[in-house]
């Protein structure tokens, strides 16, 4: 069964979102549930996927990587574990799926997800962009024409599916770091400003980013 022991629970309260996958395990192995083979199952798999990822990504590399591109690799690895996990409402079925299922498999259900997160992140950006203010402020116009359009340039769904936008605008309803899926719901809530609003540029001045 790979180490996992029947009818025990998980305190979904003990579970960090921010590293769901690692507070799953020890939660699993506080309650008992997760046995030391089970562990040792869990943290040998990680370590089969991040040389899956790092395979994945030197495809476009003839040289070795750096310390810090592996560490990026590994942080997207797990923030794409980390996604799928958090997606099954159940944290005792989630446990299961960590201890039972590939850690390549986990990374390649959530990098899916987050796939799709940003495919729909584009689309209200353009969105957005067709529907903005006429305004002078700088603020707004800063996150739609740089901050937004930096961060989709640059975000890999495979490779850096942790990377944040770091937005500080109150007044637009957005303070702090947000990875895709908070991106996702910020574009939402300008797209609800914009609302009634006349569009400063036409269908054909728009270019996709």
């Amino acid at each position: 069964m790979n180490g996992i022991q029947p009818f025990r629970h998980i305190d979904p309260s003990s579970l960090d979102p921010e590293n769901y996958t690692e507070s799953l395990l020890k939660e699993g192995i506080r309650t008992g549930l997760v046995t030391d083979a089970g562990a040792e199952h869990v943290k040998n798999g990680l370590i089969a996927a991040l040389t899956d990822v790092i395979g994945y990504y030197t495809e476009r590399e003839s040289s070795s990587l750096k310390t810090e591109r592996v560490a990026s690799l590994s942080d997207s690895l797990i923030y794409n574990i980390d996604t799928y996990l958090k997606s099954i409402t159940d944290p005792g079925r989630a446990l299961e799926e960590l201890l039972r299922s590939r850690a390549t498999d986990l990374y390649t259900k959530g990098y899916k997800i987050n796939l799709e997160l940003y495919r729909n992140a584009r689309v209200l950006y353009g969105k957005v962009r067709l529907t903005r203010l006429k305004t002078d402020d700088e603020q707004y116009n800063t996150i739609i024409d740089r901050y937004f359009y930096n961060y989709l340039t640059n975000y890999d769904a495979r490779f850096s599916a942790d990377g944040k936008i770091y937005l500080f605008a109150k007044k637009y309803g957005c303070h702090g770091a947000y990875h895709i899926d908070g991106a996702v719901e910020v574009l939402q809530n300008f797209l609800r400003i914009n609302s009634g609003n006349s569009p400063d540029v036409t269908l054909e001045d728009f270019r996709e980013i």
